[in-house]
């Protein structure tokens, strides 16, 4: 029979307390505060077509980058020792659509900063390039989940 390890127990023990107490985690407090500060854009920019532009664009690299890193992590599962080709060159997409993604997200604090609105948001997302790739990777799961949620009703394709 199988033995969990004690950190692993431990782990799960810590979940369970979680769930009973209704407490969410520091990934799941990070993940809706990713969230907030992407719907707060989405009012923002609402009124403004160049600011809803640029977020439509954020929208789009999030999303390409969301699956380029699918694939670089599909292509990573895979054997990589039989193409190591391939493994690169989906890794070299990945970086390229994670360097648009937060070139779009830079280019919308700069339209916000020449309108003269807040653009504290952009400090709020994180100044790493693994904070604003975590953004992009929350917000193109809500996309996917909005996306879902529009297309099928009850198992059925919506016409």
């Amino acid at each position: 029979m199988e033995r969990y390890s004690r950190s692993f127990l431990k782990e799960r023990w810590e979940e369970k307390r979680r769930d009973e107490l209704a407490e969410i985690s520091p990934e799941q407090a990070q993940r809706e505060k990713d969230l907030d500060i992407y719907l707060d854009l989405r009012k923002k920019t609402a009124e403004d077509p160049g600011l809803s532009a640029a977020l439509v664009n954020i929208e789009k690299a999030a999303v390409r980058y969301r699956a380029t890193v699918n694939a670089f992590s599909k292509e990573r599962m895979g054997d990589s020792e039989k193409d190591p080709a391939a493994l690169k060159e989906s890794d070299d997409y990945r970086r390229l659509a994670h360097e648009v993604m937060i070139g779009e997200i830079n280019v919308l604090s700069r339209l916000f900063r020449k309108t003269g609105l807040d653009n504290e948001w952009r400090r709020d997302i994180g100044l790493e390039r693994e904070d604003a790739g975590r953004w992009a990777l929350n917000v193109a799961g809500l996309i996917y989940k909005r996306f879902e949620e529009n297309t099928y009703d009850a198992g059925r394709v919506a016409k």
